[in-house]
This record gives structure tokens, sequence and C-alpha cells, in this order.
């Protein structure tokens, strides 16, 4: 048994998704599990549809086994977000390889590059850069094409190359066995629009979604996953507009200290604090807030972390559990095969982590154009295909 891990919020499925698991099963694997965002992804907003919608779509779509990123980590940075969701497919102590998408498609290069970003003079070249008032992102390539070449350095400016190369990071901090896979990324690029190909972008189909056109993503997506997500849709179960803002002001208005929630740093409390007593809309709030030197997907995780209470540090260590969201029958064999603790039920949980998880819950289910039931933690079950 061959197993792969993917790092992955199919936020939604599409057919570039079912591609790359389709390439990695040519590159040997014939088991694939994957570590997914729950309601709330990295770009720091909720998911589109639900996540129990999503992991239907996504065993429909080929993967065997889905394990939740949780919110703290999928609501992080990229180190962060990469180091949690790589150390869930470490601690399984049966993954053989970790796929992921890849603008190089070279998973030589992207070695070589994670090695540089933790030496000596890579960071004294990095605080020099970032002194200069560019982002952090701008920074690093610049600082990297000064070490390692500018080929390098391009590595660095890719988005998918970026998370590449801090799962790769990840897997040197963790010691791990498990070995890197850059798969080329075919179609369109990240956050980009249709190729002649017929692959789109997630960010597209999102799109489609929030200028109600949803029926238009059928051409992009898998004839199953977009069954599945289509009936969200018509339940009114997907976040497509300002449903949330005026919920997240009111909390957000009602809070005295912004300095000990995640992402809180270098002033950013301060301007958060200063603009939400004015902001009409989280639109409003992210535009007062942001900056030159930091992107608006680090602003929008720095609000959504001070709605949900999300306190600085806790994404210092690993996730504390492993949690099934769905499987197949092969998902089953991995479960077999795993060396760590296995959770599914929410009666099995407990502690910060699993606190936030259903208070990110319940928060998600006032996003959606049809507001749902909280407690869904609770009453959601394990996805079986």
């Amino acid at each position: 048994m061959t197993v792969a891990g993917i790092v992955a919020e199919y936020n939604p499925f599409h057919s570039g998704h079912a591609l790359h698991i389709r390439r990695t099963r040519e590159a040997g694997a014939d088991h694939i599990a994957a570590v997914m965002s729950g309601n709330f992804v990295q770009r720091g907003e909720p998911a589109l549809f639900p996540k129990a919608a999503r992991v239907a779509a996504t065993l429909a779509g080929g993967v065997d086994l889905i394990l939740e990123l949780p919110t703290a980590w999928a609501l992080s940075s990229a180190e962060r977000f990469g180091f949690g969701a790589v150390s869930i497919l470490d601690r399984l102590g049966c993954v053989d390889l970790l796929s992921f998408g890849s603008e190089a498609g070279d998973t030589a290069a992207l070695n070589q590059a994670a090695a540089w970003l933790d030496r000596p003079e890579f960071i004294t070249k990095l605080k020099d850069y970032m002194g200069q008032g560019i982002t952090y992102a701008a920074a690093s390539e610049k600082a990297m094409a000064g070490l390692a070449g500018e080929e390098t350095g391009r590595l660095l400016a890719s988005p998918n190359d970026t998370l590449g190369i801090a799962y790769i990071r990840a897997l040197n901090q963790l010691d791990s066995n498990i070995t890197p896979l850059a798969v080329p990324r075919e179609g369109a690029a990240h956050d980009g629009s249709i190729q002649s190909s017929g692959i789109c972008s997630a960010s597209y189909i999102r799109e489609l979604a929030r200028a109600g056109e949803w029926e238009k993503a059928a051409d992009y997506m898998p004839p199953e996953a977009y069954e599945i997500l289509t009936r969200e849709w018509q339940a009114g179960h997907a976040v497509t507009g300002p449903a949330i803002d005026r919920a997240v002001l009111a909390k957000l208005r009602g809070m005295r200290d912004f300095s000990k929630i995640a992402g809180a740093s270098e002033g950013l409390e301060n301007r958060l604090a200063a603009a939400v007593k004015t902001a009409g809309s989280l639109r409003e709030l992210e535009e007062a807030v942001k900056t030159k030197r930091y992107p608006l997907s680090r602003i929008r995780r720095l609000i959504w972390s001070a709605a949900l209470n999300i306190p600085a540090g806790m994404m210092a260590s690993a996730p504390p559990y492993v949690r099934v969201l769905g499987l197949n029958q092969l998902g089953e064999e991995i479960l077999a095969a795993a060396k760590c603790r296995i959770v599914s039920r929410a009666s099995e949980m407990s502690g910060p982590v699993w606190e936030l998880e259903c208070r990110a819950s319940d928060w998600y289910g006032l996003a959606t154009a049809a507001p749902m039931a909280a407690g869904r933690e609770y009453t959601d079950r394990t996805v079986k295909l």
C-alpha cells in the first residue's frame, strides 16, 4: 500500500483538483488521504460551502480519507497552515508521499529553497528588506534571489510553490519520512480564470457563485461533485454575500483589547481597533486596516481571529487530535494502518481547539444565505462513501 497525503481546501472541489488526484495516483499512490480546512479557509474567509458538503464532493472526486485541519491552523499563515496539516499526515505514520500542486513542478528546486529559508544569512537579508517597508512575501523573494539566484527567488512569487516550500519545511522540522512530490499545475493559475483546457481556479467558481451564476460552474467540476454542491446551493447553504458582516462588526465593536489575538502585531491591532468604530461592512474594515506591507489575506485572518477569539500562540504546536471528516473503503484501510489515535465523534474531543471548532461552526451557520442551526459539530456525522 502506497499512501499519498494532500493538503487542500477544496473550496470548492473542481476538475483541476480531480486532475491532481489522478496525477498522484499515476505517480504510484493507491490510497489518498487529504487534510482539509473546515468551515474557514487560509485566505481569511468562510468557505463557499459547509465542510460536510465539501467532504462529500471530495470523496466523490477521488480522495479516500479526509481529515480536518482545525480552524486555528486553517486561519493562519502559510507556514503555520502547512505545519499543522503536515503534522497530521506525519502523525498517521503510514503516509509515504506528500503530493502538492506546483507551478515549477520541480521537487528538487523546492527542497533547495526550503533549506535556504532557515539559514542565518537568509534571515538577515529578510529583516533588512522588511526594514525598507516592503511586504514579507516581496522581502522573501528578494532575499532568496540574492542568495540562491533569480530562478530560486521566483519560486517564492508563486502561490502554490510557496505553499509547497512550507510543506517541505514542515517535513524537515518534523524529521518526517514522508517524501514530497511536486505535481506540475495544469490549467488556470491560482486565482486565475478559465484556460483552454477547461480547468479554472476555485476563485473563479466562487466568483460565479457570488454573481448568482452557479450553474456555469458545472463546466469546470466533476459531475458528482457539482451535483452534491448544487443541492447545498439550492438549500441556501452557500456563503455568497455579506450576511455575516454586521454580526462580526458587533462582536469587534464590543472588544477592548485586540493585542492577544492571533495575528496581532506591529500595530495592526491598533489599526483594527480604530477602524471597527466606523466601518459599516467587512470590506470597509479590511480596506481601512490594510497597509502596503501586509496582504489582504492577513488582514482578513486577523479580523476572523478576533471574531472567533483565536488566541495568539494556539498554533505554536501541532493540532492536538486527528479527526476524520469522511472516508470510503480505501480510507478505512488507511485508518487500519495508522499508528495514532483517530477521533470522529464529538464525545471524543474536548479542550480549547475543539471549543473553537464548535464556535467557528456556529458563526459559519450565520454566514450562509439561509442561516443554519447551531451545534452542527455535534449533529453532522462522518461522511461515508
